[in-house]
């Protein structure tokens, strides 16, 4: 290969891995802003705000949502967080089992009609993505443990695990690709997940963005985006 031919394909190749690079920068979670602590709507629990201005939760059941977000529903949220320990009592979710998690709702249209990912703790660490659909059932007691689908899951490596009390960010965003509708996930800012939704639930479950935790304590700042 003479000094010429030699030159083009060094230059092809940077071309291809650059083109490359390019690509996957494109997978960049979408963008949010900070929701205020008048604008949760805390549905089960509570949620107090510190003198710093972060949000804390130390009761064993929450559920909350946005009250409100410009230009309609969030398509993305966000939770920067720190583990401080289990509650002091403990829940045990409608399926009986026991777990310990925070993590982000989107669609929320109602209780039992939603997306949830989730951060748990207990049994093991791990992400997960489900939808929830029971049509034409809007509260919990009439929908209870019914019409959950895990959709997919993510071993939490040690290098990220939250368990130690480090601030972990998890984001979840809503998102169109083609014609079909994906959750993608985040943690610290790169993508671990991205799983397509059933077309009749990405059409007909919209509602706002929130967040749920179960029988741990947490300090954390709560974000959404359009």
């Amino acid at each position: 290969m003479c000094r010429e031919q030699r030159t083009r394909w060094l230059l092809a190749v940077t071309l291809v891995v650059g083109c490359a690079l390019c690509a996957n920068s494109s997978h960049a979670a979408g963008a949010v802003k900070a929701v205020a602590y008048r604008n949760l709507k805390v549905t089960s629990g509570k949620i107090e705000q510190t003198k710093s201005g972060l949000f804390s939760i130390k009761h064993n059941t929450v559920r909350a949502t946005e009250i409100r977000h410009p230009g309609g529903y969030a398509r993305h949220a966000k939770l920067r967080f720190s583990f401080k320990g289990r509650s002091d009592k403990t829940r045990k979710l409608a399926s009986g089992s026991i777990k310990r998690q925070i993590g982000l709702k989107l669609r929320a249209k109602n209780a039992c009609n939603l997306v949830y990912v989730m951060w748990s703790f207990l049994p093991t660490e791990r992400i997960t993505v489900h939808t929830k659909r029971n049509p034409g059932k809007s509260k919990s007691k009439q929908c209870g443990n019914n019409g959950y689908k895990l959709l997919k899951k993510y071993d939490v490596p040690a290098s990220k695990s939250a368990l130690d009390g480090r601030t972990a960010r998890l984001q979840a965003d809503f998102v169109t690709k083609g014609s079909t509708y994906y959750v993608d996930v985040y943690v610290d800012n790169k993508r671990v997940i991205s799983v397509p939704i059933d077309a009749s639930f990405g059409s007909n479950v919209v509602g706002a963005a929130g967040l749920r935790s179960d029988n741990g304590k947490y300090l954390f700042r709560f974000w959404s985006g359009r």
